[in-house]
């Protein structure tokens, strides 16, 4: 498979740049918003909920979720 190169004129790199960074940042916070219900209901049927209170768990799970938003968006785009 090729990779794809776009060449971007110069007075346009911060615009692609600003947009691929907002871009970035919304698939994160949809991955959060989408998959944080989800881990606590996983957390309540298996009774682990105390486990998700913890702040390093709780921040593991946010990593995990808006990494997997962010996958999600770029294999949608069609990213290497």
């Amino acid at each position: 498979m090729t990779e794809m190169t776009v060449v971007v004129p110069r007075r346009w790199a911060g615009w692609a740049r600003t947009r691929h960074l907002a871009a970035m940042v919304v698939a994160m916070l949809a991955g959060m918003v989408l998959l944080g219900p989800l881990w606590r209901v996983g957390a309540d049927v298996l009774g682990g909920a105390a486990v998700l209170a913890r702040p390093d768990v709780g921040a593991l799970v946010m990593a995990t979720n808006m990494a997997a938003g962010m996958a999600a968006w770029m294999w949608h785009r069609g990213y290497g």
